[in-house]
């Protein structure tokens, strides 16, 4: 059975909300101190509640915490040793990218992805 092709999905406004995507790095400097860089994006994706898919990739006890599924028409970047990753901000909240469920940022003109994410929880 051939694949359907739902990509308009990501442009349609019935499916879609206005969010901001931030991409932190991290830099070091002549001093030998690492700064990290925040660059913030009005982006539109489309936010969903996590499938099953989604929540076996995040460890049990984050599962408590909210947890989002993100469909975006271009790159998402989850947390890495080498690196960190993006923060999507919805509502005024920030969820990191914990995992990609889907890269298809490769496959035709603009590609698109599907990661999970974790809201990230204030310490004092």
């Amino acid at each position: 059975m051939g694949d359907l092709d739902v990509s308009f999905l990501l442009t349609d406004p019935d499916f879609t909300e206005t969010i901001v995507l931030e991409r932190r790095t991290a830099s070091v400097g002549t001093d030998g101190r690492t700064s990290i860089a925040a660059k913030r994006t009005t982006v539109i994706a489309s936010v969903q509640r996590p499938g099953n898919e989604e929540l076996a990739l995040v460890p049990q006890a984050t599962q408590l915490r909210d947890v989002i599924a993100v469909y975006y028409g271009g790159a998402l970047h989850p947390m890495a040793a080498e690196g960190y990753g993006d923060v999507v901000i919805v509502g005024g909240r920030r969820y990191r990218v914990h995992a990609l469920v889907e890269d298809w940022t490769r496959f035709g003109g603009t590609g698109w992805c599907r990661a999970v994410a974790v809201a990230e929880v204030a310490s004092a």
